[in-house]
């Protein structure tokens, strides 16, 4: 322990207090000081008993020392003696095998070599023992060693020279010749051994020397450390106690420092992330009283914009209101903030003073448990009038208001004046209920009853025969919508004499009306029921009586107007349960007629109805053709009629039916465009065609063509967002519009040439190109192309068959192409499939074409490898991304 002098416990303790708690500890530190001092006379003493031991002591090492060297000598003498005795008989043993194997040259080589290493152990162990041997006594051995080992060796060689001479050729002579030297190798042998024993035997000695001497310098260290300890020990005792409570207190003050300096960092990271916490949070709430006021600002948009009047009240006499939407004003004739939070002119003060008491019953049940209601009663405004409403209210509690009133008036006047109306004629309408309002014809519910009596006859009576006609009529739509409904009101009316005059009177005649509504305007559908029957023949002659009839035009307001009849006819059967049955097939028939040309009857068979089914398999397999990827595109190319090259491509779609293969578009399309689905598939040509194309023009570049032609349906091309999804579409794919070509039929626009006008300069005005497709067997005329903003024109294939056949055909594609020319329009004919087909269409003045004979439709990676083959394209330019 080192010397602490007169310091004390306080320097300890004070180096360890940081200085800001320097003064505040002062007094507790100065009460724990320990004054301490060394006493003089017992540390002389035991300073003079430590140098005297410590004489001693070195005196003791030095006698251990020179033991130790003494008793390594010995030993290592003792070593080499052995050796040396060791040496000798190995050397004697190789000797003796040499000799029994002279007649052994190999054994006798081998042995020779051992006994040669033998003699150079002995050689060398003799020489390092003749150094050791220092007294006159063993002086004998040292001339063993020197003189006896080398005559020794000198001798044995000579004998094996002997040997290999032939002189010694026996082991007896060997022995013979090396019998002097056994005498002296055997006492080097007994000098050897005596000088190993007597060096052990001194080295033993040596040993209980030293380990006297080792036990003396135990004693001297013992007494020299042992006294002054206990001497220590005893002057410390009382000093040390203290010194130790000092320190205990030292290291409890320090634990107790640091776990307040641990507890004020702690404190000091919780103040900050308190802080860091405090202003995420008010930004937080900045952020959410923002959204809270958007939300507010959009909620009272949207209750502003919900049709009744939206409102919040209180559950009192007067319904005090907290909130109402500005649509009450157009109700009662109050603005919206005369009636919020205004006791005098209340939400109850509104309501007609014989409906007060059924509201705030109504409310008084609902506020019970509390539940949702409705009442109806009489609101009266502020010019008195008399308004009808119906309210619907949700009774529930709130934090801030209590018990809340949250509900919707909606204005129903005229609602209830139609019930009164109604009423009115109830009588009315319940005896011209079985009767077409229009024409006086049975409706569909009578005819559906004498049509069900027929069927139960028929069960009854084998001979009891019938047919059912059903009978739409061609035009009616388009005079319907270009003369006004009421000419067409006229012309049902006209349709129903005419069936009254061609028919029996023991037929019954109906008027079909979607909806079961017996007073529909616009229905163009009659039914016929023939009944007592004797063969179909009769049947087809009623139909083509009429047919000749209803060929007649009518005179409706000075005007003569066309409309045909196409007839589904179903000749009845046992097989019949219910008319609804009956009337689908004849509709079923109906619709076949429409399809074969119109102005025709049509019988019904079961193929028909096979027919209908895969139809309506394809209507419902068509709704999840796009999801399922079943839909692919083909493409066609247009090519230069002068080389051959390709100039644009048309997109044409195809199904892969997972079931029925490849279905034809002419099967699918006219499906698509009676369940409107048309649009869903118009936009996935657009965009797969935009897609193809925009990964063409990345990839093929300079021999990608210059435009792709997409088609467009009817009711596609009358929507009225076409022009928004082409734009959209092409941004998306990054397509610039004057690589896009959208194709119209004729009879898109045929029966609205101004809007389709306006749709063309439309789209014109996005910058995509338009084509008129199918040119030439719809209703448009050459003189009418001019109102038209096309780029192209594309003949129908039928009158590209006809080009050879007719000059006719030859001449007005040549005048249309002396027009087209003169329009700034390009000419495409179709369906080109023959050499000479190209040859006249070149003469004629054509310059493009498309068509089976350049390449039929194929998918978009065969389309490539046929452009790769192209050697002259016709691209004007690099297709340019939008």
């Amino acid at each position: 322990m080192r010397s602490l002098g007169t310091h004390t416990v306080k320097a300890r303790i004070m180096n360890k207090i940081p200085e800001a708690d320097e003064i505040k500890n002062q007094d507790r530190i100065t009460q724990d000081v320990i004054p301490f001092s060394w006493p003089v006379i017992p540390l002389i003493g035991i300073i003079v008993v430590i140098v005297f031991g410590v004489f001693v002591l070195i005196y003791e090492l030095k006698q251990v020392a020179l033991t130790r060297h003494v008793i390594h000598v010995d030993v290592a003498r003792q070593s080499l003696s052995g050796k040396v005795a060791i040496d000798v008989l190995q050397c004697r043993r190789y000797e003796k095998d040499v000799f029994l194997n002279l007649q052994n040259p190999e054994k006798l080589s081998a042995y020779l070599k051992k006994w040669q290493t033998a003699w150079n152990k002995l050689s060398i162990d003799t020489d390092f023992l003749s150094r050791q041997i220092a007294n006159e006594e063993e002086l004998r051995l040292q001339v063993l060693l020197n003189e006896s080992v080398k005559q020794y060796r000198t001798h044995f060689m000579s004998v094996v020279a002997q040997i290999d001479s032939g002189e010694i050729d026996s082991p007896e002579q060997a022995n013979q010749a090396m019998s002097p030297f056994k005498d002296g190798m055997r006492e080097l042998i007994m000098a050897s051994s005596r000088l190993a024993v007597d060096t052990a035997t001194h080295a033993t000695k040596s040993g209980s020397e030293l380990v006297w001497c080792g036990g003396i310098s135990v004693a001297v260290v013992f007494f020299m450390t042992v006294a002054p300890g206990l001497i220590l020990v005893i002057l410390f005792r009382k000093y040390n106690l203290r010194l130790m409570t000092a320190n205990d207190q030292l290291q409890t003050y320090n634990a107790e420092l640091k776990q307040s300096e641990e507890l004020e960092r702690l404190a000091r990271d919780q103040a900050i992330q308190a802080k860091d916490e405090i202003e995420d949070a008010l930004k937080k709430i900045e952020s959410q009283r923002r959204e809270l006021e958007q939300s507010e600002q959009q909620f009272r948009t949207l209750v502003n914009n919900i049709p009744g009047v939206t409102f919040r009240s209180h559950v009192d006499e007067n319904r005090t209101l907290e909130f109402i939407s500005v649509t009450v004003e157009e109700l009662v004739g109050y603005p919206a903030t005369d009636l919020v939070h205004n006791e005098v002119r209340s939400f109850a003060s509104i309501i007609h003073p014989e409906d007060v008491a059924k509201v705030n019953a109504a409310i008084r049940v609902a506020a019970k448990e509390p539940k949702s209601f409705q009442v109806g009663y009489r609101v009266v405004r502020a010019d008195g009038q008399i308004r009808f409403v119906w309210e619907q209210g949700q009774v529930a509690a709130d934090s801030k208001y209590g018990v809340m009133v949250d509900g919707v008036v909606f204005d129903v006047t005229e609602r209830k004046k139609a019930e009164i109306e109604l009423r009115k004629s109830k009588e009315v309408f319940e005896r011209a209920s079985l009767l077409d309002k229009l024409t006086g014809l049975p409706n569909r519910a009578l005819f559906h009853d004498r049509l069900n009596q027929v069927l139960q006859k028929s069960r009854r009576e084998s001979n009891s025969n019938y047919a059912v006609i059903f009978l739409d009529f061609d035009r009616f739509k388009m005079v319907n919508d270009s003369m006004g409904h009421d000419v067409g009101d006229m012309l049902l009316v006209e349709i129903g004499t005419r069936l009254r005059n061609q028919l029996r009177c023991t037929d019954s005649i109906s008027r079909q009306v979607a909806g079961h509504t017996a007073g529909r305007l616009g229905g163009d559908e009659f039914i016929i029921l023939l009944d007592g029957i004797r063969n179909t023949d009769e049947v087809v002659t009623v139909a083509e009586r009429l047919l000749i009839d209803f060929a007649r035009p009518y005179n409706l307001k000075n005007h003569e107007v066309y409309s045909t009849a196409s007839m589904g006819i179903v000749i009845g059967n046992k097989h019949y349960k219910r008319a609804e049955d009956v009337i689908r097939d004849a509709d079923t028939a109906m619709y076949e007629a429409k399809r074969m040309g119109k102005s025709r009857y049509v019988i019904f068979d079961d193929s028909m109805r096979k027919r209908v089914m895969r139809e309506m398999m394809l209507e419902n397999d068509l709704r999840k053709a796009i999801e399922h990827k079943q839909l692919k595109l083909f493409y066609q190319p247009i090519v230069s009629l002068e080389s051959g090259a390709v100039c644009s491509v048309e997109a044409l779609i195809r199904w892969n039916h997972p079931r029925h293969g490849i279905i034809s578009p002419g099967e699918f399309i006219p499906i698509a465009e009676d369940t409107q689905q048309i649009i869903e598939l118009g936009e996935w040509v657009l965009r797969e065609g935009c897609r193809q194309y925009a990964d063409w023009a990345e990839r093929l570049e300079y021999q990608t063509p210059s435009m792709i032609s997409i088609n467009l349906s009817r009711k596609q091309f009358a929507c009225p967002l076409l022009v928004h999804t082409v734009q959209r579409t092409l941004e998306e794919f990054q397509v610039a519009p004057k690589h896009i070509q959208l194709e119209v039929t004729e009879d898109a626009f045929a029966s609205d040439i101004k809007s389709a006008i306006q749709a063309m300069k439309d789209l014109k005005a996005i910058g995509v190109k338009l084509a008129i497709d199918d040119f030439g067997i719809g209703r448009s005329s050459f003189a009418s192309l001019n109102q038209f903003p096309v780029d192209t024109l594309k003949i129908d294939r039928s009158l590209i068959a006809e080009v050879k056949r007719t000059k006719g055909m030859a001449a007005m594609i040549n005048s249309l192409v002396v027009l087209s020319e003169n329009l700034g329009i390009m000419l495409i004919p179709e369906g080109i499939e023959e050499a000479s087909q190209v040859t006249a269409l070149q003469k004629l003045g054509c310059h493009f074409g498309q068509g089976y004979y350049f390449g039929r439709p194929m998918p978009a990676e065969k389309l490539e490898a046929y452009l790769l083959k192209q050697p002259n394209a016709c691209f004007n330019s690099v297709p340019q991304m939008a």
